[in-house]
């Protein structure tokens, strides 16, 4: 049986409306709805709730529902790729503010520029070091 049909066998069963459900778990009604037609589910954290709210295990919850259980997969796959191009992009901009300030201050010659140039610089250098604290 599919976790839709489960939200909302458990929830009959208790003689339970959306609406009282939703009030149970501190969430809108059109978020059960959206649980008990399958078109989304609850997050890690809600699903212990919706488990203790109806007295069952989180596995008699999620059995046999291999479509939720491939959704979450791709949250998690989804949710790596994010934190691996943070971080990327955090040490690219580190590089990036290493580099400027030593060109500000004149470790690094590349060309020789103008006094208000170095100015901005040392501005964008303040920017960025701001950015990756």
């Amino acid at each position: 049986m599919k976790f839709a049909d489960k939200m909302k066998l458990y929830r009959r069963q208790k003689e339970w409306t959306q609406q009282d459900v939703a009030e149970r778990l501190l969430i809108s009604r059109k978020t059960i709805s959206s649980w008990e037609n399958g078109r989304s589910y609850p997050d890690i954290f809600m699903l212990v709730q919706i488990s203790d709210l109806y007295h069952v295990s989180l596995d008699d919850l999620l059995r046999e529902d291999h479509e939720m259980i491939n959704n979450y997969k791709e949250e998690h796959t989804m949710n790596a790729k994010k934190d691996n191009t943070f971080t990327i992009s955090y040490i690219i901009n580190f590089l990036a503010c290493i580099y400027f300030l030593f060109q500000t201050i004149g470790l690094v010659k590349t060309t020789s520029l103008s006094s208000i140039w170095r100015v901005v610089l040392g501005v964008m250098v303040g920017i960025a070091l701001l950015n990756v604290y």
